[in-house]
């Protein structure tokens, strides 16, 4: 593994294990993407993961960022980005996201895109901050039997 040089800690994977919770996330990967993004359980070419690493380079958290689509080899997309509950707060993901910056910058990348949960607007804070803008709103209701129509 190599060191970044930027406070917090943040490493590449580039041997070991993938970061436990990465394949332990309450969404999980479909199959047919894990086998996509790792073969053989490393990264695809395209695909980065990062760990997240405290003062003490205790692993607090990851960042994996990739190449959603082949034909759009500018377009980097953050598919995860996780901190501990108890880490939160101290510009943990604000240094992930400016190494991911950096990184698809490094890699002839041009857009880097990501999801944000409607429910989690401390990400949506952190992200607007950081001059990501809103491109697309995803809504739903969840329909019941006994539902009046308006």
């Amino acid at each position: 593994m190599r060191f970044i040089s930027k406070r917090p800690l943040i490493t590449t994977h580039e041997q070991g294990p993938l970061p436990g919770n990465l394949l332990k996330r309450p969404y999980g990967l479909p199959k047919s993407k894990s086998t996509a993004f790792f073969p053989d359980g490393r990264p695809a070419r395209g695909q980065h993961i990062f760990r997240v690493l405290d003062d003490n380079e205790l692993e607090v958290g990851f960042l994996w960022i990739g190449l959603p689509r082949e034909d759009r080899p500018n377009l980097y997309w953050v598919q995860d980005i996780q901190i501990d509950g108890l880490q939160r707060g101290q510009g943990l993901g604000k240094a992930a996201m400016s190494l991911a910056e950096d990184e698809v910058r490094a890699c002839g990348g041009t857009e880097l895109g990501l999801n944000v949960f409607g429910h989690n607007p401390i990400a949506k804070s952190l992200f607007e901050s950081m001059g990501y803008t809103t491109t697309a709103t995803i809504m739903r209701r969840v329909l019941r039997d006994d539902d009046e129509q308006k």
